[in-house]
């Protein structure tokens, strides 16, 4: 029982570190998984990457970053506008 509460800390901790760090996501920097984690970034790359983001093949490269994938877009939708768009959009996610 204390082997599970101990992993619950851990996780529920980790989940909250960006926010409790006042931390910016950037599609530069931030790795995937961070943005598919929190609810609020997951819905912007939602708005932004519709087709990737229901494609299986987007939550495997979840250890890089947008701009380090953007390269292997093969939906069209990581244009540079909608990386600058999301990072905006991100930026605004820290101050609420």
């Amino acid at each position: 029982m204390r082997n599970f509460i101990f992993i619950l800390l851990i996780t529920v901790a980790a989940l909250l570190r960006p926010v409790l760090a006042g931390e910016i996501y950037t599609t530069e920097k931030t790795k995937i998984r961070d943005l598919l984690a929190d609810p609020q970034a997951k819905a912007i790359l939602e708005k932004y990457l519709p087709q990737n983001i229901k494609d299986d093949r987007f939550s495997l490269a979840s250890s890089f970053s947008l701009r380090f994938i953007a390269a292997y877009d093969e939906k069209g939708e990581m244009t540079n506008e909608n990386l600058d768009q999301m990072d905006l959009e991100f930026k605004s996610l820290a101050r609420e």
